[in-house]
């Protein structure tokens, strides 16, 4: 199904509008890890195509499963479910327009925990990607970003 939700946007589309996202959505629950990752693969690359999508996935419930398939990897230190679910996250939180940020906001402390506890160039990137798209669109959200603690962090990043 992964590959399917990566090809064109009418590609994607097909797939949305035969119900996927809320049938993954279901699979991230699934006591199966080998599941759970390519459910995650799939929303990441549905999410990423466009806003409408990423909207659809973040009303459909995607970001609560999520974070709490990122805190039993961050807890497991399962990197490739960190950087897997890392990436779903910032397509979560990119695009015009801004995604909702009652849907979005959750996700601060997560990537604060990533930003904070990952040394991985490519899981840090969407990370601070993602906290990059979080503070856009006003000093409210670039101040709930701030209150994270992540800034100390992101300096240390850049030495």
């Amino acid at each position: 199904m992964s590959n399917l939700s990566s090809g064109t946007t009418e590609q994607t589309r097909q797939v949305v509008e035969n119900g996927a996202i809320p049938a993954l959505i279901k699979l991230l629950g699934s006591p199966r890890k080998d599941v759970k990752d390519q459910a995650v693969w799939t929303l990441r690359n549905i999410a990423g195509d466009n806003a409408d999508f990423r909207d659809i996935s973040l009303q459909g419930g995607m970001m609560g499963s999520l974070i709490k398939i990122m805190e039993v990897a961050l807890a497991e230190e399962d990197k490739p479910m960190i950087k897997n679910g890392n990436w779903a996250l910032s397509n979560l939180c990119r695009g015009k327009p801004l995604p909702a940020w009652k849907g979005t906001k959750e996700a601060l402390p997560i990537l604060a925990r990533v930003t904070m506890g990952q040394e991985d160039p490519e899981i840090l990137l969407d990370a601070l990607w993602a906290l990059a798209y979080l503070s856009d669109g006003g000093e409210e959200r670039t101040q709930q970003v701030l209150d994270t603690g992540v800034v100390p962090s992101i300096v240390k990043h850049m030495e």
